[in-house]
């Protein structure tokens, strides 16, 4: 209904323009109370229907659904009565005798029926409620008038009204389509804002850390309040921050965690990121693309789990390390030990095992205590780390017995590194109570990767093999794999 008034005080101006000039067009063929009747009518009907425009829109803030129905009926019997007098005039000021003002008047009249079905294409009733009482009586009396020009006029006003009638229909149908469009291009926008606000409402006053960032350049666009809080920047400085000042990872690793949220590969990771006061913290990531302002950002919520991260490592240590000599416990020295193994046979290359065992070890315990015990253990466990290399694997397996991994090793190369260990174990002491000097020594058994070997467990039997004979020799040595086969030959 509001652009159907919209059109009528244009129309109704127009109309009043247009009726005086056919009254001065007619005057001198028509009875001049006639057309003075005819043209006082037409003012009258525009006047009422311009006082039912300012009633309208008085009233307008009041209106509910019914009584703008109610509304709309009035308006489209505003637009019959002016149709009716339009047809009025088309009967009472025709021409009988002259056929160039005949013309004039269905000019007139298809002119006025034309701009009529453009303002009130919106509402087909309207068009109709118009259309036919302007222009069915000038139609009727041409066809009277029974003379051959007058005839083919009617003929021609009456496809006039066919044309007008189905082209409306065809506007009406487009402005229809095209305000359901705008219909929901409005609801669509209005349902935008409201997302809009409920996030930014939701965004800034969040307590956890939540940054919007480009998902092309990183830049931060924005910050809550939170996020200035644990950084330690103002939101004003984070918003001129690139996210990789503040992960510290390399640029291209950054870069490609975005690249795989933008295409749903991943959604939650675990940086490190610096504050302003250079601490690093362990963070966790969950982050999503989001449409903010039209743009699509990475909308990120920020989790500081440092303290968790700290606790985690520590469990994950316990669960691999020894408590009392600090090297790998036996299951997770088999878990390397089994990939190491695999790494060797996958790449052809040498790989040796040493197994180690303190000599007299019980003795120890029984004449000294087992407080002296544990020293003597952690005394030999520090003596191998700092005489092995960084990519040997050493692992505690029993009471105090000892694994040793030596990766790129060769048989040669292994025996060497054995006695290495066994001079350096053997320079060792602890001190008692009492300060006198106690020392201890090692016996270590040496093999190496062979074709057959399918498990972890198959070099290390051959490796404790070894061990025992050279225990069996006397301790304090070192003894291959074939030596070992010659003193159990021998036996």
């Amino acid at each position: 209904m509001r652009l159907l008034l919209a059109g009528m005080p244009a129309s109704i101006l127009g109309g009043i323009t247009l009726a005086a000039l056919i009254a001065y067009g007619q005057q001198s063929l028509i009875d001049h109370s006639t057309v003075l009747a005819w043209l006082t009518l037409m003012i009258v009907i525009s006047a009422a229907r311009t006082g039912l425009l300012i009633w309208h829109h008085r009233s307008i803030q009041a209106q509910t659904e019914a009584s703008s129905k109610v509304w709309l009926q009035r308006l489209r019997l505003s637009i019959l009565l002016s149709g009716a007098a339009w047809g009025l005039g088309g009967w009472l000021l025709f021409p009988a005798d002259d056929a160039i003002h005949q013309v004039f008047l269905a000019f007139a009249l298809a002119g006025i029926s034309a701009g009529a079905a453009a303002t009130y294409a919106v509402d087909i009733m309207s068009v109709n409620a118009f259309l036919l009482p302007t222009l069915s009586p000038f139609i009727l009396r041409l066809f009277l008038q029974g003379e051959d020009h007058t005839t083919l006029m009617g003929i021609a006003v009456t496809l006039f009204i066919g044309f007008v009638l189905i082209n409306t229909r065809q506007i009406y149908q487009r402005m229809r389509e095209n305000i359901v469009l705008r219909i929901k291009a409005r609801e669509s926008e209005l349902a935008f804002q409201a997302s809009e606000a409920r996030f930014r409402q939701m965004f800034e006053g969040n307590d956890s850390v939540m940054l919007l960032i480009d998902p092309d350049s990183g830049s931060i666009v924005d910050a809550n309040a939170a996020a200035s809080h644990f950084y330690g920047y103002t939101v004003k400085q984070l918003c001129r921050l690139n996210i990789s000042e503040i992960n510290i990872l390399e640029s291209e690793e950054v870069a490609a965690a975005r690249r795989q949220v933008i295409h749903s590969e991943r959604s939650s990771f675990i940086f490190p990121h610096r504050l302003a006061n250079g601490k690093v913290r362990t963070v966790e990531v969950h982050t999503s693309p989001v449409e903010v302002a039209g743009r699509t950002h990475l909308f990120s919520i920020v989790q500081d789990i440092t303290e968790r991260k700290r606790l985690e490592d520590e469990l994950m240590r316990q669960a691999r390390i020894d408590a009392l000599t600090g090297l790998n416990n036996r299951r997770y020295f088999f878990e390397l030990a089994e990939h190491e193994l695999a790494r060797a046979k996958r790449h052809h290359a040498p790989f040796a095992v040493l197994m180690l065992d303190l000599d007299y070890f019980k003795r120890v315990n029984d004449t000294y205590g087992h407080l002296v015990g544990d020293k003597v253990l952690q005394k030999l466990a520090t003596a191998c780390v700092q005489t092995l290399r960084e990519i040997d694997i050493i692992g505690r397996i029993g009471g105090e017995e000892f694994a040793i991994l030596l990766p790129e090793t060769k048989g040669k190369q292994a025996l060497d590194v054995a006695e290495r260990l066994r001079l350096t174990i053997a320079g060792e002491a602890i001190a008692n109570k009492q300060g006198d000097a106690i020392h201890f020594t090692v016996s270590i058994g040496v093999t190496i990767l062979i074709a057959t070997d399918a498990i972890v467990e198959d070099i290390l039997n051959r490796a404790d093999t070894a061990l025992y004979a050279a225990k069996n020799s006397g301790r304090n040595r070192i003894c291959s794999e074939e030596a070992a086969q010659k003193v159990i030959s021998s036996h």
